[in-house]
């Protein structure tokens, strides 16, 4: 019987090896197609050619431009000093367009118009010195049953100047630009002809953040990895929908803004981990709590939250998560639900400063949030008070519902704690030292644990400040930051941009600490998280251009302006947190601002009495942020916290994350957006 049993154990393993190899084939094979679909479409398609030229119209003038298209729908885009505002009719009602463009069939001779697309008017803007670019799609397609130059008969209902059976034959397409002012304007235009279906773009959108979630939860491959071949299919869709992107077009999609400042605290970072301040503050809160365990997590959340006011919120996390195990591991309480209320918290204290997170990074690096001159100290004063309070409820729910079922630990905890101790033999400094911390009580009305003094004598003997030099000169670099945010935030004049600051903070670091050894320094960032930042923003951007931002505008703006306008602003606020916190949860929250900002700007352009700018803006950071916790792949504190239990022998599984943290989402984000609701 033994024997049977043995056999049907070893068939068990057997067959698990044997799908094991079967599913890594399959995700193989998978990325290998992607691969090679992508490489033959980059290597062998060649799109059309678009046509550029300038045109100048005199006052009051109209000039005609011959084109031929290979379909009825052209994409033209106008560079000069032209509006970029979505204009409203019932907002500019005042305000006359400068430009009128369309298309038009019409004779031989250029002189009778047979069928006319729809007017697109274009504003110029106040300051001639200024460049904008504006784009629309113009659409000329000929009524059912009628190709435009086909040699049928007309319809007998037909009007006189209906094209007669000749003049389909010999009609001529043409694009009329008239200018509806006495002074000349001139702006360059760009005829793209194109497959501009918008419903098909928006599938293929759809297609590739689906492909990348999937890819993610599934482990397909490294996170990092799957984003990049995804940014490479989206690159070869736009490639064969004619709509191929330039080397200078790809880099623009990466927001050089956003990485310089994420690079330059990164490199800050690697300087200020060598101190061991990190490993020391986590020894810190251990010491304050006495080994209580929900005391030491609230000191934990805090001291993640306060780090994260300055320092990207991912790094925090990076640079915690380790000792923060060992803490878990000698408490004996739930190592996993310790590291996702760390990431919950990290990746809601994003929401407080300008530099707090990638995604608030991107949307304050946006042109037209820019210039509304949203200072930092103002967006810190104004997110504050709804995030610590959305922070301590969060708190106080999680406590009520985990009050007792922290300690349930798992074998598997308690297997890899066994296997991370390490026998320890104290010495005879170790001993008085020992004796030192019982009579001498930091907080003498908390009472320790049990084993808390020689504990924490051992966490004091393994993590000690390590270069107290370097701290300090680190410290002085993190003032000059804070202090140059500080001064960008008052609105005074200056080229030194927070990007520029950091990376000046970044130059006085190393000039100060003499470091002469670069390439090392640079081999210790983590580059996966700017290459994984980079691949997301190259999917959000390719979705843009398939016309995903577009369908969402009309949907929103549509959605709007069929409500009252003494609701309207309630309503986008609502509309904005809301529905950029579900796709934060569903998809990357630094894609999804990238995509929702532009969403913000279209609504309040279209809206401009209406609806502002700045609570949407608001309301986006408090979506994309809040809502980066409804999934383990919402935000990037999210996936390094997972990246690091799994180092230390940890798995968080999807469901595991979600079912603490998407409820949690919930109850923030209506604080958040209740507070939100008193601003607009």
């Amino acid at each position: 019987m033994n024997r049977i049993k043995k056999h049907t154990s070893q068939d068990f393993l057997i067959e698990e090896s044997q799908l094991s190899k079967k599913w890594h084939v399959f995700k193989a094979s998978i990325m290998v197609t992607i691969w090679t679909i992508s490489t033959i479409i980059l290597f062998m398609y060649k799109p059309m050619d678009k046509k550029t030229l300038m045109v100048t119209v005199l006052g009051r003038q109209t000039v005609l431009q011959k084109v031929h298209l290979p379909n009825h729908v052209v994409k033209i885009t106008l560079e000069g000093p032209v509006d970029p505002v979505i204009h409203n009719p019932e907002v500019h009602v005042l305000k006359p367009p400068t430009l009128s463009v369309r298309l038009e069939w019409r004779d031989v001779k250029l002189q009778k118009t047979f069928v006319s697309s729809q007017v697109w008017n274009v504003h110029r803007v106040t300051d001639p010195t200024e460049f904008n670019l504006v784009y629309k799609n113009l659409d000329i397609s000929p009524r059912p049953g009628r190709e435009l130059g086909s040699r049928e008969a007309p319809d007998p209902m037909e009007t006189q100047a209906s094209p007669r059976v000749m003049d389909w034959a010999s009609a001529q397409l043409v694009i009329a630009v008239e200018n509806k002012e006495d002074v000349p304007m001139g702006v360059k235009m760009t005829l793209d002809p194109s497959n501009q279906n918008q419903i098909g773009g928006v599938a293929w959108s759809v297609l590739l953040m689906v492909a990348l979630y999937a890819m993610v939860i599934l482990e397909f491959a490294d996170h990092t990895l799957c984003a990049l071949i995804l940014a490479t299919a989206g690159l070869a869709i736009l490639t064969y929908l004619d709509k191929p992107q330039s080397l200078e077009n790809i880099i623009s999609y990466l927001n050089m803004a956003t990485m310089m400042l994420l690079l330059g605290i990164m490199i800050m970072m690697s300087f200020l981990s060598e101190t061991g301040i990190f490993e020391y503050m986590t020894v810190l809160v251990y010491r304050i709590s006495k080994g209580h365990a929900w005391l030491l997590i609230f000191l934990l959340c805090t001291i993640t939250v306060m780090l994260c006011l300055f320092l990207g919120a991912e790094t925090v996390v990076l640079m915690l998560a380790p000792t923060t195990i060992h803490l878990c591991e000698a408490l004996q309480i739930q190592t996993v639900f310790v590291l996702t209320m760390m990431a919950i918290f990290a990746t809601m204290a994003e929401v407080l400063t300008p530099v707090g997170g990638t995604p608030n990074m991107i949307i304050m690096n946006h042109l037209e949030v820019q210039k509304e001159k949203l200072d930092f100290l103002t967006f810190t004063a104004r997110m504050f008070p709804g995030c610590i309070v959305a922070m301590l409820i969060v708190f106080v729910v999680i406590y009520i519902i985990m009050r007792k079922r922290i300690y349930n630990i798992s074998a598997t905890q308690r297997r890899l704690t066994i296997r991370h101790q390490v026998d320890v033999k104290y010495n005879e400094e170790q001993v008085n030292r020992i004796a030192d911390l019982r009579a001498k009580q930091d907080v003498p009305w908390i009472t320790p644990v049990v084993g808390y003094y020689r504990t924490l004598t051992i966490m004091e003997a393994e993590h000690p400040i390590r270069d107290i030099w370097l701290l300090v000169k680190t410290l002085i670099a993190l003032v000059f930051c804070m202090a140059g945010f500080a001064f960008y935030s008052t609105g005074n004049p200056s080229s030194a941009t927070v990007s520029w600051v950091a990376f000046l903070g970044v130059f006085l670091l190393v000039i100060i600490v003499n470091s002469k050894d670069l390439s090392r320094r640079m081999m210790e960032i983590d580059w996966s998280i700017l290459l994984w930042i980079s691949g997301v923003l190259v999917i959000s951007e390719t979705a843009d251009k398939l016309g995903f931002v577009i369908w969402i505008c009309d949907l929103v703006i549509d959605g709007i302006a069929k409500l009252d306008k003494s609701i309207q602003p309630m309503a986008s606020v609502s509309l904005v947190i809301w529905s950029s916190a579900i796709l934060s949860a569903l998809y990357d929250n630094s894609a999804v601002s990238n995509i929702m900002i532009k969403v913000c700007v279209s609504l309040a352009q279209q809206n401009t009495n209406v609806v502002e700018l700045r609570p949407l803006i608001y309301a986006l950071c408090y979506g994309v942020n809040f809502g980066g916790n409804g999934s383990p792949i919402g935000s990037l504190p999210n996936e390094f916290v997972e990246l690091v239990a799994r180092q230390y022998g940890y798995q968080i599984r999807f469901h595991e994350f979600f079912i603490i943290s998407f409820p949690l989402m919930i109850v923030s984000l209506t604080i958040a957006w209740l507070s939100l609701l008193s601003y607009s």
